[in-house]
């Protein structure tokens, strides 16, 4: 969403008065290109027999033809859509490729990203600024060099994950070993997990329990014999005869840092509902006459590589909810991004999400509508301009989503504020450590405020 110019009158020394640009401000010519999703009503304008299209600036669609696989033992996760585009010169493009639920088989619907294959690399890369909606079944990115794209996922079969897993985690050691010693790494990784005859098995019962706690779309096919489109065939040959280069699906997380596979963690990301709102109609939620009182805030500021100034993370905790509210006995907590103060010197960075261990959400019904929401967007009565894409949550962090993201300025005050996201919960708050993302790669640790566990 595109901010709006607001200007402000400054008086200088000796009382001169000067007009300011305070938002809205930049060329632009300023602001580095940022992929973001076009939307599912922007996506049904594009032709519907074309299997991918990339937007323009000017929402112009281009199409990208399906073409074949250039390396079908690369991945255990592909989804049968793979496309061929060219983009114009001058032209940053967001390209959309549109995939088919019942292709998807075991793979994980929320971790589809867009991938580009690299003819160099001998592999596919992720292409930058990438995500998924899964509504609208598609997946997004930047296309900024010709190739062929394809989404990849992450395969969440019992059997296959955990392969994935030690690939991923043997990833450096394999590429650095000889080819003798790469091979005989691969094949034990193949041997131990898929290929062994006395492995776990799996019946009909436990596979549709396990495809239903993992939030598949469809009802999905065996790994074995190419079920859900998948086309592995036998998973033990196509084990050994994957490349040495790292599986793609390794970039979607860290191989150090897997989820948690305990009964207790959800392995995947589940998005979570969220409603507009205002304060203080939210702050009713929790007491009757609607003057909750604020208990602890920390605002941790941080800086962004390549920009001038400082962004920073606002996290609020307030009282416990009064008897007779909705909201009796929960703790509510908000927070914001801030990049006002943010200064882009050559190109304009964003912050595209915050990732906070937050734990168990307690839902509420906000905007008493009869359906009760994770969370909570305060875009009236606070500051703030641009809110989150999606809000997702994974082994208790929840993860507030920004596209494009909340950007630096060409100068000081002209960086975006996020609006409050306020969540509820049973516990009351400690000091945490929470994970900025921004789009210039990195992950910077900040403090902030959370539920106790």
């Amino acid at each position: 969403m595109q901010a709006k110019t607001h200007w402000r009158l400054a008086r200088l020394a000796g009382g001169m008065l000067l007009v300011v640009c305070m938002a809205g401000c930049a060329h632009p010519s300023q602001r580095r290109f940022v992929a973001a999703d076009p939307g599912p009503e922007a996506v049904k304008s594009m032709n519907q027999e074309w299997p991918a299209g990339a937007m323009r600036a000017r929402k112009v669609w281009d199409a990208a033809p399906a073409v074949p696989n250039p390396s079908a033992r690369s991945s255990f996760g592909f989804v049968n859509r793979f496309v061929k585009f060219e983009p114009r010169p001058q032209e940053p493009a967001t390209l959309v490729v549109r995939y088919d639920p019942k292709e998807l088989g075991y793979v994980v619907p929320h971790t589809l990203r867009l991938f580009r294959w690299d003819a160099q690399q001998r592999r596919y890369e992720l292409s930058p600024n990438s995500g998924v909606n899964t509504k609208g079944h598609y997946v997004w990115g930047e296309a900024a060099q010709s190739g062929i794209y394809a989404p990849i996922g992450v395969n969440g079969h019992p059997i296959i994950y955990p392969t994935i897993q030690a690939r991923c985690a043997f990833g450096p050691l394999i590429q650095s070993a000889s080819p003798q010693i790469a091979d005989r790494i691969r094949g034990r990784i193949c041997q131990v997990i898929l290929c062994t005859g006395d492995g776990p098995q799996f019946d009909e019962g436990t596979l549709k329990n396990y495809s239903e706690h993992m939030g598949f779309d469809d009802s999905p096919g065996g790994p074995i014999g190419g079920g859900g489109g998948m086309g592995l065939g036998n998973v033990c040959d196509f084990c050994f005869g994957m490349p040495f280069e790292p599986l793609p699906e390794c970039d979607l997380f860290d191989p150090g840092q897997f989820p948690d596979a305990s009964p207790n963690c959800d392995d995947f990301e589940t998005e979570l509902r969220f409603v507009n709102g205002g304060a203080p109609m939210v702050f009713c939620q929790f007491r009757p006459d609607c003057m909750l009182n604020r208990t602890g805030q920390v605002v941790s500021t941080f800086t962004v590589s390549g920009q001038a100034g400082s962004a920073g993370l606002v996290g609020e905790d307030y009282e416990p909810g009064r008897e007779g509210a909705r909201g009796e006995g929960l703790y509510y907590y908000q927070y914001q991004i801030h990049a006002g103060e943010l200064v882009g010197q050559l190109n304009v960075d964003c912050i595209t999400r915050v990732s906070i261990p937050f734990g168990d959400i307690t839902p509420l019904d906000y905007d008493s509508n009869g359906v009760p929401e994770d969370a909570v967007v305060l875009v009236t009565g606070s500051l703030g301009r641009e809110g989150p894409s999606s809000i997702t949550t994974v082994c208790g962090r929840v993860t507030i989503n920004f596209s494009p993201g909340i950007c630096s300025g060409p100068v000081t005050f002209q960086g975006d504020v996020s609006f409050f996201v306020g969540m509820a919960s049973r516990h009351p708050p400690r000091r945490v450590t929470a994970t900025v993302h921004a789009t210039t790669g990195e992950n910077i640790d900040v403090e902030t405020t959370a539920p106790s566990p």
